[in-house]
């Protein structure tokens, strides 16, 4: 009988250590299953984001003097392009305007019709 009894607590004991790690396996499996869902939440609302976008992942690099430039090579006008039209079709404001003006002028690429006025050279 006595032996019956220990064999009894060997499997109790065996019994508590089982449920144990299986508790712990429980817990380790639903942090996996929180991880997951939380990524393809993440990858839904990026694929979400990613259809809304109109704008393109990855866009060309505008500069302000390839713009200003083509204003003013496609200006029809023989006295030139004045700063209130390179304001209105640019976008930019009245000093950036005059700093990429400067530049241009410097690399020769247009010279001034008259005052406030500038051309294609």
């Amino acid at each position: 009988m006595k032996q019956i009894i220990k064999d009894l607590q060997a499997v109790k004991k065996d019994l508590l250590r089982l449920s144990k790690k299986t508790i712990k396996m429980k817990n380790r499996l639903q942090k996996l299953e929180k991880a997951q869902a939380t990524k393809k939440s993440r990858k839904k609302a990026a694929a979400k984001a990613k259809s809304m976008k109109v704008v393109p992942k990855k866009s060309k690099r505008v500069f302000a003097s390839r713009v200003l430039l083509e204003i003013i090579t496609k200006s029809r006008s023989k006295k030139g392009v004045d700063t209130a039209i390179l304001i209105k079709k640019s976008g930019f404001d009245e000093r950036k305007i005059w700093n990429v003006i400067n530049s241009l002028k410097s690399q020769r690429k247009i010279k001034s019709a008259g005052r406030g006025f500038y051309i294609k050279t």
